[in-house]
């Protein structure tokens, strides 16, 4: 699942996103790294990637909140012992600044 948000208030709530998507890696053939283009306009925006192993549309957690499935986010934020913050994730995407690598832990 890739999820794009352009504003604080939103962040990390999939149904609020501007642009998400599913993306079946392993349909189409995809070996890691994976490249997936969005084509959103020129702007400010933070990204939240996982991987949904069970298929289930959502990131799995454990009976602490703590991710059961891997996950990234833009700039690779990955603070302890929460979610990121948007803040963090956040980066702006102009012509000189048009692409994004996220890793997935």
């Amino acid at each position: 699942m890739v999820a794009v948000y352009d504003d604080e208030r939103s962040f990390m709530n999939v149904e609020k996103a501007v642009a998400k998507e599913a993306i079946n890696v392993e349909a189409a053939g995809c070996a890691p790294p994976v490249l997936y283009r969005i084509h959103i306009p020129f702007g400010r925006y933070a990204i939240v990637v996982y991987h949904d192993v069970n298929g289930n549309g959502i990131l799995d957690k454990n009976m602490f909140g703590v991710p059961a499935e891997a996950w990234g986010a833009s700039n690779n934020a990955r603070p302890h012992l929460r979610a990121p913050a948007f803040k963090e994730c956040v980066f702006v995407h102009d012509v000189s600044h048009a692409a994004v690598s996220i890793e997935i832990h």
